[in-house]
């Protein structure tokens, strides 16, 4: 069996299927993950990366979504592929993914017009963090509506966790908690600080809409299990606060039982429900209300791996003892001791997830699946020891589902209204993307028929004239790599004249000469690396060009992208997250 790498592998992602008392798949998962790490070494290149690829995230615990992407990858460079299963999977993939940028496109305009990076300036800019979170639990077309609201109640939650952890007196809290108690316009004179206010007034028409959105519906039930589960939120938030306020240590089992309600997935999931009218009636609100063994583990991972990776930098501004320091502090241990205490407890709430997904229960598969995606969102954003919500800059190591819009993407401009709010003023700047032109066809049936696939076939056929490297080949009856080296040759000297006029007398000022020296260098940008990088922009992205740096430089940020598609004369207006 060592020989056969995939089976080995195989057994190595089953292995994490397995639940309580199967210690032959526990046996196998030690055994497989020792063998593959040397086996990656061994194996070609593009098995290796897959292997790779699977020992730092395992399929089941990796999101249907990218997963499936990775695979594409994959799938393209295997000899024996189906070419016509692999264009229908991309096809799917891009179609559905058009989706996904118009949710986006309408979340960060609900957004700016909340104007609450401006209102709360100390809360976390991130709505598309939020919005790649709530769409991992489900990505499919159908459930966009409970997308749309999971991620406007999430960004409210986030928004309240920034509000009680870092910046709210604890008087300002214990104001602020009774007045979601009542969830009434008549309590909002009780908050002493204006931006409570704003804050409360946004939540409350939150509500308002989520009312008149489930009556119509004849689920008014919905909006009172939401509210509900924000009640509950932010009594354990102040409870957390109480403890912070009075440098409080409490048990692990004390802080772990409140950390069930601070891991927000209570009103997360509850929110989430208001879309799937289908599957979720007022029994599996009462469900998710009584905490099965499957909400527990998930919320528990949640809480224990958020802790592990933001403990020492809350400590540092004042919050609260994390999951780490009350381990440490209840077992009188090291904080390497209890992390390693506390990883194995998620091991065994997987146990527990997997359990509820085998055995029959009162909940419909839908729903227990979309616990599963919500930890998995969780292993993303914490399982490589970094807290990639509030730091987003450590999931560029990640390939994420929104870096595969670029990926996936070929000769579109993509015009970039980047809106820094710390200035609060815009920088409009142009970056390009690559994209596939015949997959960007497929919405565009009105214009988009025989006649322009064959336009566009023949445009990417043409023949130019003949270039500096063929007139030298043929004038000297060479071949093209020689012809190439002759003509860089003639580069170089030419560098030489550039740079005597520079150093001697001239009638030219030297600002005009540097303006020529600096169009050269900018010719080098675009060609030096054999690729054109005007005409197939891509390449640019290996270079850190002035473009890209502006992204890099300006954190927390909305990126509003314009997508113009020249050649039907159209405009659309797409969302398209860069890798921020």
């Amino acid at each position: 069996m060592i020989n056969d790498v995939k089976g080995i592998l195989s057994l190595y992602e089953a292995s994490f299927l397995s639940v309580h008392g199967e210690q032959i798949l526990d046996e196998a998962h030690v055994f497989t993950k020792a063998n593959l790490e040397s086996l990656a070494m061994q194996s070609s290149p593009r098995l290796g990366d897959h292997i790779r690829n699977a020992l730092t995230r395992p399929f089941h615990k990796g999101l249907p979504r990218i997963e499936a992407r990775k695979y594409i990858s994959f799938y393209e460079e295997d000899e024996s592929r189906n070419d016509t299963l692999l264009k229908f999977a991309k096809i799917d993939f891009n179609r559905v993914q058009l989706l996904h940028k118009q949710e986006l496109s309408i979340l960060s305009r609900w957004w700016n017009d909340l104007n609450f990076a401006e209102e709360l300036p100390y809360a976390r800019d991130r709505i598309v963090e939020i919005y790649f979170w709530v769409n991992g639990i489900h990505f499919e077309p159908q459930y966009a509506f409970s997308r749309m609201m999971a991620s406007k109640y999430t960004k409210f939650v986030s928004l309240l966790d920034d509000t009680y952890d870092a910046h709210a007196t604890f008087e300002e809290i214990q104001h602020l908690t009774d007045a979601f108690e009542r969830c009434s316009m008549n309590a909002i004179d009780q908050l002493p600080a204006d931006y409570m206010k704003v804050l409360y007034m946004a939540l409350l028409n939150l509500f308002n809409e989520t009312e008149n959105d489930m009556g119509k519906q004849g689920r008014s039930y919905a909006s009172y299990y939401v509210k509900e589960a924000f009640k509950q939120l932010v009594r354990a938030y102040q409870v957390e606060a109480e403890w912070a306020d009075k440098c409080h240590v409490p048990t692990f089992v004390e802080y772990l039982l409140n950390g069930l309600d601070t891991s927000t997935y209570g009103v997360i999931m509850a929110a989430s429900f208001l879309g799937l009218e289908e599957v979720a009636g007022v029994e599996e609100y009462e469900w998710l209300e009584s905490n099965p063994k499957i909400i527990k583990a998930a919320k528990m991972i949640c809480r224990l791996m958020n802790d592990i990776v933001s403990h020492e930098d809350e400590q540092k501004r004042g919050d609260c003892a994390s999951a780490v320091e009350c381990y440490m502090k209840q077992y009188n241990i090291l904080e390497k001791k209890a992390i390693e205490e506390i990883q194995k407890m998620n091991a065994t709430a997987w146990k527990d997830i997997n359990e509820d997904c085998m055995r029959p229960t009162k909940a419909p598969m839908l729903l227990l699946q979309q616990f599963v995606n919500l930890v998995r969102v969780s292993y993303v954003f914490y399982a490589n020891g970094d807290d990639a919500y509030t730091i987003p800059l450590s999931l560029k190591d990640y390939n994420s589902y929104f870096e595969f819009v670029v990926e996936l993407s070929m000769n579109v401009v993509v015009e970039c209204i980047v809106i820094k709010r710390a200035v609060n003023r815009g920088c409009y700047k142009y970056v390009v993307l690559d994209l596939n032109m015949e997959a960007s066809f497929l919405g565009l049936e009105e214009v988009a028929g025989v006649e322009e696939y064959e336009w566009l076939k023949n445009e990417q056929k043409r023949r130019d004239c003949a270039s500096g490297v063929e007139c030298y080949m043929k004038e000297y009856n060479i071949s093209e790599k020689k012809a190439i080296e002759e003509i860089q040759k003639i580069n170089a000297a030419a560098w030489k004249d550039i740079d005597e006029d520079c150093m001697r007398p001239t009638k030219a000022p030297m600002l005009l000469l540097q303006h020529f020296v600096n169009l050269v260098r900018v010719l080098y940008d675009f060609y030096a690396k054999d690729d054109d990088a005007y005409t197939i922009p891509l390449s640019l992205r290996d270079y850190n060009s002035y473009f890209e740096l502006v992204v890099e430089l300006f954190m927390n940020v909305v990126v509003e992208c314009i997508v113009i598609k020249r050649a039907v004369n159209r405009v659309y207006h797409k969302y398209v997250l860069l890798d921020l």
